[in-house]
């Protein structure tokens, strides 16, 4: 979605418009520290919590408090040959929304494959089919607001083949910031 966009002053400016709020996004995302090495990278992270991370979660915690079990995943990894296009032109777009569909349906190009990539669709395939087959027990990891807030599924943590249970502020941390914009709308 941010595809071309480098100029972080003039993405802040025009999305945000509360100078308060800019200079307090701007604090949370600092440029340079890893994986927020360029502006377009800053831009991205700011965008997806925005857009996804942040409502995501909220409605996961909206579901927990109104009395339904409820489990969340964050999908990590990247795989070239997935959008082989795009790496070829040295663009990383990192795990974009629904990147993880062809993981759990088995559906990514076979060429370029790599064994973390298999591991983790193999480990995928059969927790959407635990969870389709019995919901009450879950896809394999905690339900939101169990084990001290260690209740986050992580697919593809740092390589894995797997889930990593991480506490929901691995990708929540940053989520407070947006309050007053949802809290608009």
């Amino acid at each position: 979605f941010n595809v071309g966009q480098t100029n972080l002053t003039a993405y802040l400016e025009e999305t945000f418009q509360i100078p308060a709020l800019i200079n307090a996004i701007r604090a949370a995302y600092p440029l340079g520290t890893p994986g927020l090495e360029t502006e377009y990278d800053v831009i991205s992270q700011i965008f997806t919590d925005l857009v996804f991370t942040c409502p995501a979660s909220g409605n996961a915690e909206s579901s927990r408090a109104a009395g339904y079990d409820t489990w969340r995943y964050f999908y990590t990894p990247t795989f070239n040959n997935i959008n082989p296009g795009l790496a070829l032109l040295g663009i990383d777009l990192k795990a974009w929304h629904s990147a993880e569909i062809p993981m759990a349906f088995g559906t990514y190009p076979r060429t370029g494959v790599t064994a973390q990539q298999e591991a983790l669709s193999r480990y995928m395939r059969g927790a959407w089919a635990s969870f389709a087959r019995n919901p009450a027990e879950g896809p394999g990891w905690n339900k939101l607001g169990t084990y001290n807030g260690t209740d986050l599924g992580v697919l593809g943590l740092n390589g894995s083949g797997g889930v990593t249970v991480t506490p929901k502020t691995v990708a929540d941390a940053r989520c407070a910031l947006f309050a007053p914009i949802y809290a608009t709308l």
